[in-house]
């Protein structure tokens, strides 16, 4: 690459790393709010069922056992959690 050519470079590589930097930065964003948005809703379900069911603490810790063996390496399922 010329001299000329990297005057001009180095401005377009920057520009274009700060759209990628903040995209990455609005993905995570958006998965956050989304995952707080699920907790929220089964821990709302479970407390229903909890309630209406008179399900006992044996129910929600076999459905933590379940939903960790279902999805494994996904944390925040554990029966305290939910």
């Amino acid at each position: 690459m010329e001299n000329s050519e990297l005057i001009n470079y180095q401005p377009f590589l920057k520009e274009i790393l700060a759209k990628i930097q903040l995209a990455r930065y609005e993905m995570l964003k958006a998965v956050s709010k989304l995952t707080m948005a699920l907790y929220w809703e089964i821990g709302k379900a479970v407390s229903e069922k909890v309630k209406k069911e008179k399900w006992g603490k044996s129910v929600v810790e076999q459905l933590s056992k379940d939903l960790q063996t279902e999805h494994q390496g996904i944390r925040g399922f554990s029966a305290r959690n939910i």
